[in-house]
């Protein structure tokens, strides 16, 4: 090869050369919300027996962990890697690799580090919005319009104190923005962890339309598919949204979206 000739583009096993990062989001109609379920599906039911050997096992892991409180924190924490090895997982079958029950683990093999960073960053991101949260409501309180005698303002007290809960729900919304990207970012782009929550947190600000339809759509489908099928749909609806992580960043964030 002559010193000049540029190096051959990167390609998939399918031949088509591979996703580029965006240098900034694109902004996705609100019916993209749907697409990445539907997508994600599409993945699923590819290798649907495999992906639910890894949507089993996982699950069995998060009831085991759940008989102590120590385990149960320490699982929810190391979720944010099970969902990278989710992703690369998705993205090993969408560009023609073999989809392998090991990539449930591959966040741990591949980016260990950077993604315990980024869940640092993440708690440290949660602490901070869920203490300005807190003082917010102690400055209420303080002034009397919080936290007074439910005996007396009764039904008014109570609607005060729902409030207050959604707020402090609202508060945290920032933080849950910073990561939903933020872990394909870091598996698939090598992205630095603090720059990966950033791009996120910017990818969602563009997206809030489908995302809000995804949430909405989704949480119907999980419902309708765990009552329909007795909590066992619950296995296969795991690796699905598991699934649209990939879907999504993939829509949001590279030159190629899946479909």
């Amino acid at each position: 090869m002559s010193p000049n000739t540029p190096p051959p583009i990167p390609t998939d096993n399918y031949g088509y050369s591979l996703p580029n990062l965006l240098p900034e989001p694109r902004s996705c109609s609100a019916g993209s919300g749907v697409k990445w379920l539907t997508e994600a599906a599409t993945l699923f039911k590819q290798r649907w027996l495999l992906w639910v050997g890894i949507g089993l096992f996982y699950l069995a892991l998060i009831m085991v962990t759940q008989l102590s409180e120590y385990t149960s924190f320490i699982i929810s924490l190391l979720s944010i890697i099970f969902m990278a090895g989710f992703i690369q997982g998705a993205a090993t079958q969408a560009t023609g690799g073999e989809l392998k029950f090991g990539h449930l683990f591959a966040g741990f093999k591949t980016h260990f580090f950077p993604l315990i960073i980024l869940i640092l960053l993440y708690c440290l991101a949660l602490f901070i919005l869920v203490i300005i949260a807190v003082l917010f409501v102690a400055g209420l309180s303080s002034t009397g319009t919080a936290f007074a005698d439910l005996g007396q303002y009764g039904e008014s007290q109570v609607l005060e104190i729902i409030g207050l809960s959604l707020l402090m729900i609202l508060m945290i919304i920032p933080a849950i923005m910073s990561i939903f990207f933020a872990p394909a970012l870091v598996v698939l782009h090598d992205v630095k962890p603090l720059k990966a929550m950033e791009m996120s947190f910017k990818g969602c600000l563009k997206n809030i339309a489908p995302i809000i339809v995804y949430l909405i759509v989704g949480t119907i489908v999980f419902l309708v598919g765990s009552v329909i099928t007795l909590a066992v749909g619950v296995v296969a609806l795991i690796p699905i949204f598991m699934i649209t992580y990939y879907t999504s960043y993939r829509d949001v964030w590279t030159d190629q979206p899946v479909s």
